[in-house]
């Protein structure tokens, strides 16, 4: 039984929490609902659609015919196993990746199992895991001999019909394990080891020939490192560290092999797009923005070429780096026709015909696409979310402003009442990380649930937040409970300025970081926040040492080092459960028991440390969630909560 732990504790009289306006238990069950479709993909002669589908509630995938969308195979998932990934290996065959659905968890638990199935759903073939085989997809799976490691497709080898590339790390290695690349038959699931990487946890990159060219991982210094290979050598050479150590993202490799394109710093506070020559070390720069980092490269469809690059200074903005591309005029073509939109291409046939791709926007969670390069014609396939009107959904706009010490800080406001300038109950909803995260003019399912209560939604990417540049970020290292929480309590007062929250009725809530920056802002400024929402958080800094997932990665020390620093009487004043003294506002402290990113104990050391400080909480306990809501039955419960918890206090 999943059981859900609500508790009202003293220090609030019960009678405080008979809400006098009632909110319908069903009213945001659209925006809390899983996609019914989680991806869509082309076979290469662009006949068939495989579309990844929500049977029952677990994943599984249908094909398609791709002229009638008509269904022509498929496979469900059982009791226990479901489709994670999937991609077309041939016309008629799909690599598939398997998780498993445990029943006192709700998140599905990747261990790198992949099978091999027919688009109808027949010969099924387990060709990599840890098992003999997995629980029973089908009535005729072959069974493989076991391998004790993980497994993730690295690319199809569409040069090649009958063997798939394939990344793999032995699971009895200690953390930092050196991967191996290796050719697996989508028939007879033989293996053949191509390369060893040089580097610990490492991924590796192709070149447009589909030869493995580059291996990037993270030594245990939370250092970057890359090596490359010349295409007649088979030794590895690492690249020169000034240039990966920071946020060095390989992209794509140029026709012949010889250069590399990649997102980084390169010397610039602007993570930029670059070209490096492998043979003489050189570096050119191609593009940086003056303002904001470079959000992403879009590749073409086959992930072998650098099309185009996204900024976000505010809005989306895209750039076309290669024009010559088939793809690039089908991108431009998008762009016009979704003007405002995100667009995001999937997957190709192999003549570039027929394309897949996915539009989103801030106010809308998206839908997947066909278009037809040659009669131009689009066909929506499906929505992500098609329960949820876009017409219900609040406008969201940007906003800018320059704190107390003139650091420039932008945000997101959505507000379900744009054209009434009079304030309005608000809640400052601050994101997690804090580091390599940001906000972005995107669809956000919590704001828009806070929206349709009625109140405004203010969301800030304060620094350490990435997006604006290495300085900006590492600004925020070591001031998780100051500068940032500054920033954060600032944003909150310029709108109570700028006349959009009524100062008498802001909450501040968020999950993960956010959570955390909740109860310590509401610690720092008592009397600006009328209550606290807190999902999934760590409090007590000093406890990341020994509690959860990042001391057990090999670099994770390291990495806590440098965000949170190891100064110990720094890390206790930085703590929100060593500083509740000072806390006015009510507390709703959410948590899963299975997190293992912010583990229970960090929530119940704040439950504790509130009841010593006799301060008003409430208690929510999912016993079989994670870092996160996973079950579209607990989203809504906890949608709900929050939803009653706000209304009572705003």
């Amino acid at each position: 039984m999943n059981m859900i732990r609500v508790v009202c504790f003293a220090f609030l009289l019960v009678s405080n929490f008979s809400f006098s306006l009632e909110i319908d238990k069903n009213s945001f069950n659209d925006l809390a609902g899983s996609a019914p479709y989680f991806d869509v993909k082309i076979s290469p002669n662009g006949e068939k659609i495989a579309v990844g589908v929500l049977i029952n509630g677990k994943r599984g995938f249908v094909t398609l015919d791709a002229n009638t969308l008509k269904k022509i195979g498929g496979l469900a998932p059982s009791q226990r196993t479901e489709v994670a990934e999937f991609n077309w290996a041939t016309n008629e065959r799909l690599i598939i990746s398997l998780g498993t659905k445990y029943a006192w968890k709700e998140e599905l638990t990747y261990y790198g199992e992949l099978m091999a199935i027919d688009f109808d759903g027949t010969n099924q073939d387990y060709i990599f895991g840890y098992r003999p085989g997995p629980l029973q997809l089908g009535s005729n799976i072959k069974k493989r001999q076991a391998s004790n490691s993980w497994g993730s497709l690295i690319d199809n080898y569409p040069e090649n019909k009958r063997t798939v590339l394939v990344r793999t790390e032995k699971m009895s290695e200690s953390n930092g394990r050196f991967a191996k690349a290796e050719l697996v038959d989508i028939y007879s699931g033989k293996r053949r080891v191509v390369f060893s990487s040089p580097v610990r946890g490492a991924e590796f990159y192709l070149d447009q020939q589909g030869n493995i060219r580059l291996a990037v991982g993270v030594n245990a210094k939370f250092e970057q490192v890359a090596f490359y290979r010349n295409n007649s050598e088979e030794k590895w050479i690492q690249l020169d560290q000034n240039i990966t150590d920071s946020n060095f993202i390989p992209l794509t490799f140029d026709s012949k092999g010889t250069s590399l394109y990649f997102l980084g710093y390169n010397g610039n506070d602007k993570l930029g797009y670059h070209k490096i020559n492998l043979a003489t070390g050189k570096v050119k720069e191609i593009y940086t923005d003056k303002d904001v980092d470079i959000t992403r490269a879009i590749l073409s469809s086959d992930g072998r070429t650098t099309i185009a690059l996204q900024i976000d200074p505010d809005y989306p903005n895209f750039l076309i780096v290669n024009s010559k591309h088939p793809e690039s005029k089908t991108l431009k073509h998008l762009l016009k026709t979704f003007a405002g939109y995100e667009i995001e291409f999937l997957s190709r046939s192999e003549n570039a015909e027929k394309l897949i791709f996915k539009a989103t926007s801030a106010t809308d969670p998206g839908s997947f696409y066909m278009f037809n390069s040659s009669s131009k014609k689009i066909v929506k396939l499906f929505d992500i979310l098609p329960e949820v009107k876009n017409t219900d959904l609040a406008d969201v706009s940007a906003f800018s402003f320059s704190s107390s010490d003139g650091t420039l800080l932008h945000g997101y406001l959505t507000d379900p009442q744009a054209e009434n300038k009079s304030p309005l109950p608000m809640v400052t909803l601050v994101h997690g990380g804090p580091h390599g995260v940001r906000d972005y003019w995107t669809f956000n399912r919590e704001a828009q649930m806070i929206a349709r209560l009625g109140y405004r939604v203010l969301q800030i990417n304060y620094r350490g937040s990435s997006g604006y540049g290495y300085e900006f970020t590492k600004s925020g290292y070591r001031e998780w409970g100051n500068k940032i929480q500054q920033d954060i309590i600032e944003a909150t007062e310029w709108a109570i300025e700028n006349k959009i929250a009524d100062s008498n009725k802001i909450c501040v809530m968020g999950g993960s970081f956010g959570a955390y920056s909740a109860v310590q802002s509401a610690t720092i400024k008592p009397d600006l926040f009328r209550c606290v929402v807190a999902v999934a958080g760590v409090y007590d800094l000093q406890m990341m040492y020994q509690e959860g997932d990042i001391p057990d990665v090999y670099y994770g020390k390291e990495y806590l080092k440098i965000a949170i620093g190891d100064n110990a009487a720094e890390l206790k004043k930085y703590s929100p459960v060593n500083q509740l003294n000072k806390l006015k506002a009510p507390v709703f402290l959410i948590h899963g028991e299975k997190d293992e990113r912010a583990p229970i104990q960090q929530a119940n050391a704040l439950k504790k440390a509130l009841n010593k400080h006799n301060k008003a909480h409430i208690w929510y306990v999912e016993d079989k969630e994670g870092h996160g809501f996973f079950s579209d039955l607990n989203r809504q419960k906890y949608f709900f909560e929050v939803a009653q918890f706000l209304q009572k206090n705003l």
